[in-house]
């Protein structure tokens, strides 16, 4: 045991502290990718003895646990990017970051059984980040978004089931997951939407494409967005609603670029609300009370209770 619970907060921050240093040296510096390795690689080896040798003292890992095991896998990450760059100098972006990501996926899900949550989340962005590297890195020069979209979809359908099979038994780690959903649903909208902005398109490198997107694509965007805002409003957890509500935005954005008029998805948003108000204001014969109603009631008071009396034991005779 190197990490005395105690002191545990401290090692956590004075982690932070140094992923902070190594950070801005790599901004900073121009280093070569040999010092950026050992930089990245001496961060990875700290944080993850540091994590490993740390007492788990309940089921659930504490904070400077969870801090410890996530960075321990980021910097995995880098690590094996400045490895790859040192092996292969003229390797293009998209799959080196896709190697990186998926070296970092074993590493972190010891994290995961262990029980860390963060890391859970950790887990989830680079699995999809190999997706969409290994998509970008295989696509076609003129179709370059055509297999993210197909990748970014095969992340969402995965992550659905996951989240149901959790939400009873694993709550938090569900809460988690639909956050990454509400993530992978934004970027694929904004898939729909960069190639018909010159400003953002241009420095990215995309071809330009027309506006909207097919019909299935629309539905599966609406579809994310309306059930990650409902999910949120379930469970009251304000991370997948407001992510939730950013995708709807993106999605409405999306079905915009792709129409005018009225008919179409105007015309279906506007039954289905109104079907659902009929439904919701209908007249009951019998008043059901809401469970999470504020009654109005005055709580009862507590009965106060007597000390009890300790008596002193008699003495022997």
């Amino acid at each position: 045991m190197l990490v005395r619970p105690h002191r545990g907060n401290t090692v956590g921050a004075a982690a932070v502290v140094l992923a902070a240093f190594v950070v801005e040296v790599e901004l900073r510096l121009d280093l070569t990718t040999a010092a950026r390795l050992g930089l990245t690689a001496t961060l990875a080896l700290l944080t993850g003895v540091l994590a490993w040798g740390s007492p788990r003292e309940a089921p659930r890992l504490r904070a400077y646990q969870e801090v410890l095991h996530a960075l321990s896998g980021l910097a995995l990450v880098a690590a094996t990017a400045h490895l790859t760059l040192l092996v292969a100098p003229d390797a293009e972006a998209a799959p080196v970051v896709a190697v990186a990501a998926a070296a970092g996926v074993p590493w972190v899900s010891l994290a995961v059984a262990r029980g860390s949550v963060l890391s859970l989340l950790v887990r989830a962005v680079l699995v999809a980040v190999t997706l969409a590297g290994a998509a970008i890195a295989v696509s076609a020069p003129d179709a370059p978004l055509d297999v993210l979209r197909w990748a970014l979809l095969a992340m969402a359908l995965g992550l659905v089931p996951a989240i149901l099979v959790r939400l009873d038994h694993r709550y938090r780690e569900a809460v988690v997951l639909a956050d990454v959903l509400a993530a992978v649903a934004i970027a694929l909208g904004a898939s729909f939407l960069l190639p018909t902005v010159a400003a953002l398109r241009d420095p990215l490198g995309l071809p330009a494409e027309p506006g909207g997107a097919a019909w299935g694509w629309e539905a599966l965007l609406l579809s994310l967005g309306f059930v990650l805002v409902g999910l949120s409003s379930a469970v009251r957890e304000q991370g997948p609603g407001w992510l939730g509500a950013i995708a709807l935005l993106v999605a409405l954005a999306v079905v915009a670029d792709g129409g005018d008029g009225l008919l179409g998805w105007p015309a279906l948003l506007l039954g289905v609300g109104l079907l659902l108000l009929v439904v919701g204001l209908r007249p009951v014969r019998h008043p059901v009370r809401d469970p999470d109603a504020v009654t109005g009631r005055p709580e009862a008071e507590p009965v106060p209770l007597r000390r009890p009396v300790l008596l002193p034991p008699p003495e022997d005779r």
